[in-house]
């Protein structure tokens, strides 16, 4: 897979509790940017999380006009997942964004139930996923 850093929301991005993404995308204008040939998402754990309880996960595509992205616009991508199945290399989402993605984007991560201890995420918009490793 060809990853462009210039497209990444999350570089093995640690996550303990609710947080963005350490990088938004600025589309450059104000059209819908999901409309065409689909922009594939993927977000994928990097390291294995952890935590002190039962720590729930939810991760959404979050758009807007502004860059403070308060948000105009939210795409859903996992809800409640529980900690135990965030082990490294468990893929959160990997699919097309819905219609509706607005000029600025970022990846909002919601901790709720405990806080993570350890656990790092990537989150990246790329032409294409990988096909050819198994496992």
């Amino acid at each position: 897979m060809i990853i462009d850093y210039e497209n990444e929301f999350s570089d093995a991005q640690a996550v303990t509790n609710t947080a963005v993404s350490t990088n938004y995308i600025d589309f450059g204008d104000a059209k819908d940017h999901s409309k065409g040939n689909p922009l594939m998402l993927e977000v994928v754990v990097e390291t294995a999380c952890t935590s002190g309880g039962s720590a729930v996960v939810t991760v959404a595509l979050e758009s807007d006009t502004t860059t403070t992205i308060t948000p105009d616009k939210s795409q859903a991508l996992a809800t409640a997942i529980p900690v135990a199945t965030l082990v490294a290399g468990y893929v959160v989402y990997r699919g097309a964004i819905t219609e509706g993605l607005l000029r600025y984007a970022q990846i909002k991560y919601t901790v709720a139930t405990a806080d993570l201890t350890a656990g790092t995420f990537s989150a990246r918009i790329v032409e294409a996923f990988q096909s050819n490793v198994s496992g």
